[in-house]
């Protein structure tokens, strides 16, 4: 598979991916049945399905469900938004546009954000309420009022208030 997502900055979707990950599972030292190699791939291809977006979730494994969890959680909090800037940076992607309206209902991962602060709205602030298991649902909460906390101050200062 030539498409890299780091590559490129180009988002690649869980499932264009599979290709690339069974190649690397099968060059692991850690030797694994066809079945669990089976599983990783399909949790992979699921990961990301957000009830936010267009298709929903589809998927209700335990398994799969506990990476959603694991891969939103590390996508929110102090960590999440020192990514996000991070990635918007690296990628020419500006911090924020006041004159666009934050207009996206449905998250479409493969339409970019004019901005890094819609990024936060369209997607990073949804993910409190994707959770699916008690334990990262009482993890989102703390997080979630992080970045309610860093654009409430990241707003206030751009608009020259503190």
């Amino acid at each position: 598979m030539e498409y890299q997502q780091n590559e490129t900055s180009q988002y690649c979707s869980p499932l264009d991916s599979l290709e690339r990950v069974k190649i690397i599972i099968e060059n692991s030292d850690i030797k694994l049945s066809e079945k669990q190699i089976k599983m990783i791939l399909h949790c992979i291809q699921y990961h990301e399905e957000y009830n936010f977006a267009c298709e929903g979730k589809t998927v209700n494994d335990i398994e799969t469900l506990i990476l959603q969890d694991a891969d939103n959680l590390d996508a929110i909090g102090a960590i999440g938004v020192g990514r996000t800037f991070a990635y918007s940076g690296a990628n020419g992607v500006i911090m924020w546009n006041p004159e666009i309206p934050f207009d996206r209902d449905v998250y479409n991962e493969s339409i970019k954000d004019p901005s890094t602060v819609h990024h936060f709205y369209s997607k990073l602030l949804k993910l409190k309420n994707n959770m699916n298991t008690d334990t990262a649902k009482e993890m989102a909460n703390k997080r979630h009022k992080f970045m309610e906390d860093f654009l409430d101050e990241f707003l206030a200062e751009w608009r020259g208030e503190r």
